[in-house]
């Protein structure tokens, strides 16, 4: 086990609160043993029977190892109130439950492990009270206060217990929780939680499966870190709305208790197996988040994924170094070990300044290492500057064999979009919601938009990088059709290390530098799995690995293809669309959207159509006051619409993709949310789609009476000729339409058989179809002029 150097951390890191630091970590580290309460930031009111559904509080007291640091906790007390009270009344009693009743409660429970240092909560001798929801009764002291207590000796002691249907009937769908610690021999501890139970659940849509790709468990446990055991954190997960989430702890963690980095690993897998096995309908996914050294000699992290079809063959990836120290490892290193056993890849939090890792490590970037991307120090979207861009040193993201694949095979993508901050207080760090409306405490207060940690400052920065890579892997493709791995997906993930209800953050040696309000499945990762999540998430794993995945907050908003006029999608987001010319031209855009009372209603849909010469937005109207809504849209007619901007010719491939606003006014309530009104977000990954040639020709029989029909050049900037054979002499007639059907010159007479042509002279730039009929015969071809 490593030594313990909160102290020297802390001091270190104090010194370099000017460095710009990753503001996702639930730090739990300070003087003394850590005691703290946790439970969901938002749940459905209801259970699936449609009673009320109970709320699971999690309490973990950590560090009691600590020299001097041992808790001996004589009672728990629980309290709710409506969140619109100032003061709680009497505490949750259980007093007149039976014995059994009353143990049923206790849940997530803390084992005896001499490995971990885990301290049992059975041991403890919870019992029932007329005066405390929780008393404990293993230890007693005669003086000062003959009172009866269990004595936390050990590395972590923990327990979820579930507040009962029966003792929230009557409250508000807004509650706040009050969990208080009666200790002896030392300072009491009180924590505050604010809950937001609604009547639906998170907004859904058949085959989409919402999780979190970025999650921390009891397996990432440094002098700063902690994370929450696998089944306080699923209770946790199923009650907010998440179907499944893919563990990534620190790779420089799994040397920091237990008997050996490999015994950790297993230990992971145990868990994970355990869960899935006892309650398949949420799935963890064994992944791990890698410390790597970058191009530039800097420490990153990957989140690498396992193998689809064999989830648990992964092995332990890191060196376990990363946390006080750098690393051994590089990314290619790593990538290597992943493709010999079947995974893939994300770069985590990639790209932005709010991004880099702390100093202290010698953290960094994700390096692009392109000429055509701004320069470092050059300002971009979120209110920061490009720090990713070291031209000197080689890319991390771009393949060596650049005739082959734009990017390195196992990097799918990246997770771009991490954490979900909107608002931070830096004074109560156990009370941030300010739950008795305490005048001198500064509860939470929306970030200035400035702010460059502000998760959509972050965001923004992130999403200019990929759109330029993937504006990158467009031009590698259309330039040789046969290069692979020329698109890098989207995926959103919490970063949450615990973290039900809110995390507080660079909370070192009592010195509280930022509280804010992400939290688990904040923001979250929606995976397209028709056939289900699968045993132990292999189709969420296949799922990611392709890219059939949306980012969101909330609101939904998917897309798909559909080829074959049924109203079903062939190609959804992250898939390559290649089909025949007829397929092409009767395809359709399937656009689905699903918002909540919760998240508001829809406010902005808006199609992005990316080319090799950049991104062209289209605005769709926008359903008033919905919250669901389907569009099916003509792709031919959506193509042709932006032609007047960006051609998009023949055997060349763009891509769609969409973005959905929902608008929430909180009015009256606004005091409860500690903000007026809020906006919620969804992204998809794109569709990549290559157009084909035309191919839409009359069919000839023996009497046919012209072939042939041509125009050249095209695309034409000044003018083009029209030509066609005639077998016959024949009644001919030509005309000119533009895209939305408008008829806007006709030439029609008898003409000779043979060589026949027409000069082509439009006025404007645009899209022209040309239709030639002469008989039963039909023939057209489309017209482009730059």
């Amino acid at each position: 086990m490593k030594i313990h150097l909160c102290l020297l951390f802390s001091f270190f890191y104090l010194l370099s609160f000017s460095q710009k630091n990753k503001s996702t970590e639930k730090q739990v580290n300070k003087t003394g043993s850590d005691i703290y309460a946790d439970a969901p930031w938002r749940m459905k009111i209801t259970d699936s029977s449609g009673d009320i559904a109970g709320v699971p509080v999690h309490i973990m007291i950590h560090d009691a190892d600590v020299l001097g640091y041992n808790a001996e906790l004589i009672s728990i007390s629980v309290y709710i109130k409506n969140a619109s009270d100032a003061t709680f009344g009497a505490p949750i009693l259980f007093n007149t439950y039976s014995n059994s009743a009353f143990q049923a409660l206790f849940s997530a429970k803390s084992p005896y492990d001499t490995v971990m240092d885990i301290q049992s909560f059975d041991a403890s001798l919870p019992v029932k009270s007329s005066t405390t929801t929780v008393s404990f009764t293993s230890d007693n002291c005669a003086w000062p206060d003959n009172c009866t207590y269990t004595d936390i000796t050990h590395n972590k002691w923990y327990f979820t217990i579930t507040i009962p249907p029966e003792k929230l009937i009557g409250f508000d769908s807004i509650i706040d929780v009050k969990v208080y610690f009666e200790l002896n021999w030392q300072t009491d501890v009180t924590s505050m939680l604010r809950i937001f139970r609604h009547s639906e659940g998170l907004p859904t849509l058949n085959d989409w499966y919402r999780g979190d790709t970025h999650f921390h468990t009891i397996y990432t446990s440094n002098t700063a870190e902690l994370g929450f055991s696998l089944p306080a954190s699923k209770e946790a997960a199923k009650a907010v709305g998440l179907d499944w989430i893919t563990t990534t702890d620190h790779s420089c963690d799994f040397d920091n208790y237990g008997n050996s980095i490999q015994d950790n690993w297993q230990r992971l897998e145990n868990d994970v197996l355990l869960c899935n096995q006892t309650d398949p309908s949420f799935v963890f996914i064994r992944a791990i988040e890698v410390s790597v050294n970058n191009s530039n000699g800097n420490v990153v992290h990957l989140l690498a994924y396992p193998n689809d079809s064999l989830p648990f063959t992964m092995p332990y990836l890191g060196d376990g170094n990363g946390d006080l120290t750098g690393t051994s490892k590089i990314i290619d290193e790593i990538l290597y070990t992943i493709s010999e056993n079947g995974g893939f890849a994300y770069a985590a939090h990639p790209f932005s300044g709010g991004d880099k890792l702390s100093s202290l490590i010698g953290g960094g970037v994700w390096n692009v290492s392109d000429t055509g991307f701004f320069q470092n120090n050059t300002p971009i979207l979120g209110n920061d500057v490009v720090i990713c861009n070291t031209t000197t040193v080689p890319s991390d993201i771009y393949s060596l064999n650049f005739q082959q694949n734009s990017f390195k095979t196992l990097i799918k993508g990246g997770e771009i979009w991490n954490s979900r901050n909107t608002m931070g207080t830096t004074d109560e760090y156990m009370n941030p919601w300010n739950v008795e409306y305490n005048s001198s405490i500064d509860p939470f207060v929306p970030y200035d938009t400035t702010n460059t940690m502000n998760h959509l400052n972050r965001f923004l920065q992130n999403f200019e990088v990929t759109k330029f890579l993937n504006k990158k892997g467009l031009i590698a493709k259309n330039s040789n059709p046969a290069i692979q791995s020329y698109r890098f997906y989207m995926t959103a993930g919490s970063d949450a290390h615990g973290s039900f209800n809110y995390s507080n953050t660079d909370f070192v040696m009592g010195l509280v530098a930022d509280v804010h309000d992400n939290a688990i499945g904040k923001p979250s990762t929606m995976v397209y799995c028709p056939n289900g999540m699968g045993v132990n998430g292999s189709n969420i794993l296949n799922a990611l690995k392709n890219g059939r995945a949306i980012m969101s907050d909330g609101p939904v908003i998917t897309i798909g293809l559909d080829t074959l006029a049924n109203n079903s999608s062939q190609f959804v987001c992250g898939d390559e669309a290649v089909v025949s010319s007829v397929a092409y031209q009767n395809s359709s855009l399937l656009v689905n959207l699903v918002s909540s009372y919760e998240f508001g209603t829809i406010n902005k849909v808006k199609l992005i159509f990316g080319t090799i010469n950049g991104e062209i937005p289209i605005l769709l109207n926008c359903p008033s006051a919905s919250y669901s809504f389907q569009y099916t849209l003509s792709l031919d007619s959506l193509e042709q619409s932006i032609q007047s901007i960006n051609t998009i010719l023949e055997n060349e491939y763009y891509y769609i993709r969409a973005e959905l606003n929902t608008f929430k006014n909180y009015g009256v309530n606004f005091q409860l949310y500690c903000k007026n009104n809020e906006i919620f977000r969804s992204y998809t990954n794109p569709i990549w789609i290559k157009k084909p040639i035309n191919q839409v020709t009359a069919t000839f029989e023996n009497n046919a009476t012209f072939k042939n029909l041509k125009l050249f050049p095209n695309p034409f900037e000044k003018n083009a000729e029209i030509s066609f054979f005639l077998d016959i002499a024949s009644e001919t007639s030509l005309e000119i339409f533009d895209t939305q059907g408008h008829k806007l010159q006709t030439f029609s007479r008898k003409l000779a058989a043979g060589s026949n042509s027409m000069l082509f002279e439009p006025e404007k730039k645009g899209v022209y179809i040309i239709r030639l009929t002469s008989g039963n015969n039909i023939q057209y071809i489309r017209a482009v002029k730059l």
